[in-house]
């Protein structure tokens, strides 16, 4: 990682923001296409021989580590000359369409509970940069859908999931005790009586 892209991260919306209002935008959108082609992960680049699910587990983790997305997609998600101009850089055209395809499809599949455990519970993990880009999304995309209940729902509903997977664990393994000719007065009376 050059000098250049360390200092944008963690600085990511506040620089779009800058650049927004800067008379240079196009000298910027073609150093941030740059930029966007640079850090884009090599496994994801054609010729890559990954299957399709390992390549939308890389994106994901590239949507929700690299904390400059939420500024490339508010910037270039919102200014349609902005988004122009970027998507004359390289292969920005496709990065973009495949960031923006992949959190849509993340988004509609959390609001229609079919997210799954593992990426849910890796959403979890980056719930903050998860928010952000779904609000930049939900702006972008001129929807009235809350992303932050959606994603509170789901996560309740994962918290409810484990604590009911954990109490039928508990009662099989009770169940077994008896099932293997453990009478219950014995098995009370050797768990208490330590």
């Amino acid at each position: 990682m050059d000098k250049k892209q360390r200092s944008m991260d963690g600085h990511g919306e506040q620089t779009f923001n800058y650049l927004n209002k800067n008379s240079v935008q196009e000298k910027c959108s073609r150093l941030l296409g740059a930029m966007l082609n640079k850090s884009w992960p090599l496994e994801l680049k054609e010729g890559s021989q990954l299957n399709d699910k390992e390549k939308e587990k890389i994106l994901l983790n590239h949507l929700l580590t690299w904390s400059t997305w939420p500024g490339f997609l508010k910037f270039f998600g919102s200014s349609s000359s902005s988004k122009d101009k970027l998507t004359k850089q390289g292969a920005c055209r496709m990065i973009m369409a495949r960031a923006e395809s992949c959190l849509d499809n993340l988004i509609k599949s959390v609001e229609n509970g079919n997210v799954t455990v593992g990426t849910l519970k890796v959403l979890e993990k980056h719930s903050n940069q998860f928010l952000k880009l779904g609000e930049i999304h939900q702006m972008n995309r001129k929807v009235s859908v809350s992303v932050k209940n959606y994603f509170s729902q789901r996560l309740r509903e994962l918290k409810e999931f484990f604590t009911l997977r954990d109490h039928l664990e508990c009662f099989i393994r009770f169940n077994d005790k008896f099932t293997s000719g453990i009478s219950l007065t014995n098995y009370i009376f050797s768990e208490y009586s330590k």
